[in-house]
C-alpha cells in the first residue's frame, strides 16, 4: 500500500510562523523573570566616627575648713576628687587645694584616715572662674559638711594666705642654685606624720605614701626589731650581711614587745662594717635612707606592707630613761586642772573619774552616761581609745603616773571596756 504526503506551502508558512511565536514568547518570559529579581545596591563604607573634642581644662580648688574637736572623732580626713587624692588634712586647720579639672560634675570625698568606712561625698559642679569652699565637722554619726559655698579666687585664697598644695614638702637650694628636696620628717612631713600615727598602717595607705615619695631621704628615730646574717655564697658577706627590720621609735610609741604604730621599714644586705649600729637587736637608733620600695608579707594581709629604704646613716641614739628632778615632782594641781577640763570637754559624757584604791593614780576608772548604750561598737572604742591617749598624757607630763590603766564603767559600776594587750575590750 503506498501512502502520499502531500505538503503545500501553506502549511510550510503556518509552521513557521507557530516557531516564530514559540521563540517570541519564551523570549518575552525571560525578560520578565530577570527584571522581577532585586536589585542589590553596592555596600557603602561608613563613614569614620571624629573623634571627640578635648574638654578645655580650668583652673579651680578647693577650700577645706576643718573644725577641732576636743575629745571624741579626733581624726585626720583624707580629701580626693574622683581617683586623686589631695592630701591629708588635720582638724583645726583650713588648707586650700588648688586643681585642674574639665568643666562639669566632679565627686569630692572626705574620708577618715585609715578608715574608708567612715566618708561622705559631695558633688560640685565645675564652672571658670569658680571655686569651691567646705566647713567640715567629726560627730559620732561620722563626717558632716556643715556648710559649703561657692568661692571667686581672691575669697578662696583669704581663707589661706599662701595657695599652696596642702601635702607640699619645702625646699632647699643647693650653691649651685639646683633644687635639693629636703629630707623627709614628722616635723616637716604631714603625710609621714599621719603614717606614723596610724596603728598598723593599710596596704593602700602605705602603698600611697611610698608611689608619692619614692626615692626621697627620709629621716626618723627607730628601733633595730630584728637583725638577721643572710644566706649568702660568700664567706665576708655571709658573716657581714644582715636583714634588718627597723619599726619607728619615739613618735610611734615602740615598745619591746614588738607593738608599734607606723608602717614597718626593711633594709636589705645592710654590711655590719659600714652600719654597725644594725648588728645587734633592740636598739635605738637614727636612720637616714632613701625610700626605694614597697614590699609584702607571703600572706597579703591588708596590713602586710613594709617600706624598703636604702639606708644612708644609721646612729645609735641615746634615749634618756630616767627623768629629770623636775619631773619626778609630782604637779598634783596640774593634774587635777586637766582632769577636770578632760570631764567638761566630754560634752557631758564622762560623768566623773574614780581611782581603784585610795591613792593609787595608775589605775583610773572613767564612768560614763548613758549615751554609751546608744553607740556604736566603733564610736566606743574611738572615744575609749581618745581618753586613754588623754589620760595617759595628763598622768605622764604631770609626773603622777607613766604606767596608767584606763577602765571605763556606768553610773550603775557595771564594766563596759578595759585594757587588752594593744587596745581596748569593749564589753557591753
Amino acid at each position: 500500500m503506498i501512502l502520499t504526503i502531500s505538503v503545500t506551502a501553506c502549511d510550510i508558512d503556518s509552521a513557521i510562523q507557530a516557531e516564530a511565536e514559540r521563540l517570541q514568547r519564551e523570549n518575552e518570559a525571560l525578560q520578565t523573570q530577570t527584571t522581577s529579581e532585586p536589585v542589590q545596591k553596592p555596600e557603602s563604607t561608613p563613614s569614620p566616627t571624629p573623634a571627640p573634642t578635648p574638654q578645655p581644662q580650668l583652673n579651680t580648688g578647693i577650700v577645706i575648713e576643718y573644725d577641732m574637736n576636743l575629745i571624741m572623732n579626733k581624726y585626720d580626713i583624707r580629701i580626693s576628687v574622683g581617683d586623686t587624692i589631695l592630701g591629708t588634712q588635720e582638724q583645726g586647720k583650713k588648707e586650700f587645694y588648688e586643681l585642674t579639672l574639665t568643666e562639669g560634675t566632679h565627686t569630692i570625698t572626705f574620708s577618715e584616715f585609715g578608715n574608708d568606712e567612715n566618708k561622705k561625698t559631695e558633688q560640685i559642679n565645675v564652672l571658670e572662674g569658680e571655686y569651691y569652699y567646705f566647713f567640715i565637722k567629726t560627730r559620732n554619726s561620722g563626717i558632716e559638711i556643715e556648710k559649703k559655698d561657692i568661692l571667686t579666687l581672691d575669697e578662696a585664697l583669704s581663707f589661706v594666705p599662701t595657695p599652696a598644695p596642702a601635702t607640699a614638702s619645702p625646699v632647699a637650694t643647693s650653691p649651685s642654685n639646683a633644687p635639693v628636696l629636703e629630707s623627709i620628717t614628722v616635723d616637716n612631713n604631714k603625710d609621714f606624720a599621719n603614717l606614723l600615727s596610724i596603728y598598723v598602717p593599710r596596704n593602700e595607705d602605705v602603698d600611697a605614701f611610698v608611689e608619692k615619695y619614692m626615692d626621697r631621704t627620709i629621716e626618723f628615730d627607730g628601733f633595730v626589731f630584728i637583725s638577721w646574717r643572710q644566706i649568702h655564697d660568700l664567706p665576708e658577706l655571709r658573716a657581714n650581711n644582715r636583714y634588718v627590720v627597723i619599726v619607728p621609735a619615739d613618735c610611734a610609741d615602740v615598745d619591746r614587745d614588738g607593738d608599734w604604730h607606723g608602717p614597718v621599714f626593711q633594709m636589705n644586705g645592710v654590711s655590719i662594717r659600714d652600719f654597725p649600729a644594725i648588728e645587734v637587736e633592740d636598739k635605738d637608733v637614727r636612720v637616714v635612707a632613701k625610700i626605694t620600695g614597697v614590699g609584702y608579707e607571703d600572706d597579703y594581709s591588708v596590713n602586710a606592707a613594709y617600706i624598703i629604704l636604702e639606708p644612708i646613716s644609721v646612729e645609735l641614739r641615746r634615749v634618756n630613761e630616767s627623768r629629770t628632778a623636775a619631773n619626778n615632782e609630782i604637779q598634783w594641781d596640774d593634774y587635777f586642772t586637766l582632769m577636770d577640763e578632760l570631764q567638761a570637754s566630754s560634752n557631758g559624757n564622762i560623768i566623773e573619774f574614780r581611782t581603784a584604791r585610795k591613792d593609787d593614780y595608775d589605775t583610773i576608772q572613767v564612768i560614763v552616761s548613758d549615751s554609751w548604750y546608744n553607740s556604736t561598737t566603733q564610736q566606743k572604742e574611738r572615744f575609749v581609745e581618745s581618753v586613754m591617749e588623754s589620760i595617759e598624757k595628763i598622768s605622764d607630763e604631770t609626773g603622777v603616773s607613766q604606767f596608767v590603766e584606763v577602765y571605763f564603767y556606768d553610773t550603775d559600776n557595771t564594766k563596759l571596756a578595759e585594757p587588752r594587750g594593744y587596745g581596748y575590750r569593749i564589753l557591753r
